[in-house]
């Protein structure tokens, strides 16, 4: 069977689903049922409808709890806030909770504030979700890590 034929064979019907060449739909054996399932739950064609509506969600809780953090991010985060730098270093000297805050001058605190707003803000709002999303994790991690202390934003709601 050649490429041309395979692919004449993967059609979409009025329905919109995907119906694969038969060679692919009878590549695990009925003999391996829980393969079959594995497969079916991860490969089968789904709409990332619920997908984007978690990623609304979450990154609207994110977006949110950052521009909270903001109002007062020395208070937070700076050498006199709640959380001195001391003390964490102290709470975490054996752990491993990377935050790039450390390594952030405090001078720069804002710019770098406003920069990850920016991109929690993207993520949020679906652009370049494969960066973004990871970017946001790592930044939500970092706020995390530096102001293990501080209240989350959201428990005022």
């Amino acid at each position: 069977m050649t490429e041309t034929s395979k692919l004449r064979e993967t059609s979409i019907d009025s329905n919109s689903e995907l119906h694969l060449p038969p060679f692919e739909q009878e590549s695990v054996p009925e003999s391996h049922p829980p393969r079959k399932g594995w497969s079916a739950f991860w490969f089968s064609p789904a709409s990332p409808e619920p997908l984007c509506l978690l990623r609304l969600l979450a990154g609207g809780v994110l977006l949110y709890s950052m521009v909270i953090w903001g109002l007062d991010l020395e208070g937070f985060i700076g050498p006199d806030g709640v959380n001195r730098e001391e003390l964490v270093r102290e709470l975490q000297r054996d752990r491993l909770a990377f935050s790039f805050w450390w390594y952030v001058p405090r001078e720069w605190n804002l710019a770098v504030h406003y920069t990850c707003v920016a991109i929690a803000a993207l993520f949020w709002l679906g652009a370049w979700t494969r960066l973004t999303s990871v970017l946001a994790f790592i930044i939500h991690i970092s706020y995390m890590n530096r102001a293990p202390f501080a209240a989350d934003a959201l428990d005022g709601i």
